[in-house]
């Protein structure tokens, strides 16, 4: 038999006070902390179920989207916003605000579009627009945009472009073309290089192992997208068969910008040499025998082999005597120069824009591309130099003198030519 110890009524007494107490200390803890934390006011985002409504979860998605839109050859504006989704009503009223500062038949495919735009909650294959942006070259967009008072805005913003200058040089192992785009220079730099030195340099036959060049030239940049806009040729030197030719660019007092070399005498003569970019020569001035016609007779011309639709330049300033189809030549330009000389174009592709008979053209100007009309047997350039109406060998003909500075304007160039050198060093330098 088990003896439990016996317990006295005030020990009994005294334990029950206890647990009354412990009790009232919990439910007034209890009651304290649950104040205390409805006191704060917490902002944490409420929970999704996986059953909440499907208007609930899509009210949480961006409110808005941005996409590109791509301007494509033969589109017009009203057309790339008809494909990008907006409703006629829209595109009627980008239009017309539009219209005060761009003409939207103005638009090219170079040109840049952006649109925000949110979804129509009622129409789901609706686009409501809420910004556009047309980037119309690295410093200029236009904007159109909902107002506060909910109707369209549209205006030009200009953004202030950063000036640089920046230089390329070394050896000519491909092409100058190929080695200078691998050192920075932009191809635009590159061919005005190229037409810059076309009146002393054969661009056909004048390279050798271990010529180089230095190239300086300036340019701007957008500082937030960094795209860059290419300026001019500053200096450019070309190295060949251990011989320097230099040019520098000046403004004359007049406001004449021209390329002089280093002793103030201009570079630019009375015709260029090479009348077409990265051609070669492929037929020369003499007696040869014909590919087509199979006999020995007189080429009155030079060939240059280009790849069809390659750009040909007017050799030098002067009017168009006649342009068209002209015998086994095919298509043909004629250019008058001066009272005595003339130069001729022929097997071309196609004519430059708005050239005709009478039509005056400046040296380098593009007045046709190369093709192979007429009698041809490959896409080429034949080239004629004509002295009072005959044709001569353009090879063996010296270039009508260039312009000399002189007094305050030789010495006016020659401190510009001190800033460019010391521009030139500093960049070297590093």
């Amino acid at each position: 038999m088990i003896h439990f110890p016996t317990i006295s009524p005030t020990s009994l007494r005294l334990i029950f006070v206890s647990i009354l107490l412990f009790c009232a200390y919990s439910i007034g803890l209890w009651d304290y902390g649950n104040q205390k934390l409805n006191s704060f006011n917490f902002s944490t985002p409420p929970s999704i179920s996986l059953d909440a409504p499907t208007d609930t979860i899509e009210s949480l998605e961006p409110e808005f989207t941005d996409e590109t839109l791509e301007v494509k050859s033969g589109d017009s504006f009203s057309s790339v916003l008809n494909r990008a989704g907006l409703s006629n009503n829209q595109i009627y009223a980008i239009v017309k605000v539009l219209r005060l500062i761009f003409n939207p038949r103005d638009l090219r495919t170079d040109h840049k579009l952006f649109i925000s735009y949110r979804t129509n909650q009622k129409e789901k294959n609706e686009k409501e627009i809420d910004r556009l942006v047309i980037q119309l070259s690295i410093e200029k967009e236009i904007i159109v945009e909902l107002g506060e008072d909910g109707l369209l805005k549209a205006k030009l913003h200009t953004k202030k472009l950063i000036h640089d200058y920046r230089h390329a040089e070394g050896k000519i192992k491909n092409s100058l073309y190929v080695d200078a785009v691998r050192q920075g220079a932009h191809p635009k730099i590159i061919h005005d290089m190229i037409q810059a030195f076309s009146y002393d340099v054969d661009f056909q036959r004048s390279f050798h192992s271990g010529d180089s060049y230095v190239l300086l030239f300036d340019f701007h940049k957008n500082p937030n997208t960094l795209e860059e806009k290419p300026g001019h040729i500053l200096f450019a030197r070309l190295t060949l068969k251990g011989v320097d030719i230099s040019i520098y660019r000046h403004k004359s007092k007049n406001g004449v910008i021209q390329y002089y070399n280093e002793k103030g005498e201009a570079v630019k003569k009375g015709l260029l040499m090479t009348p077409v970019d990265g051609a070669r020569i492929s037929g020369t001035f003499g007696r040869r025998k014909h590919p087509v016609l199979g006999y020995t007779k007189m080429h009155k011309g030079i060939d240059f082999a280009a790849p069809t639709g390659t750009p040909i330049m007017a050799a030098g300033a002067g009017k168009i005597m006649r342009i068209g189809r002209f015998s086994s030549y095919g298509n043909y330009i004629k250019i008058k120069h001066n009272s005595k000389y003339s130069t001729a174009y022929a097997h071309i592709s196609r004519f430059a824009k708005g050239l005709k008979v009478g039509s005056s053209v400046r040296q380098g100007q593009v007045i046709a591309y190369v093709g192979r009309t007429g009698r041809a047997t490959g896409p080429h350039l034949h080239y004629e130099l004509l002295a009072n109406g005959k044709q001569i060998n353009p090879r063996r003909v010296k270039m009508m003198p260039a312009r000399k500075l002189k007094g305050k304007e030789l010495q006016t160039f020659l401190a510009n030519k001190d800033i460019i050198d010391k521009r030139l060093e500093n960049l070297r330098a590093g």
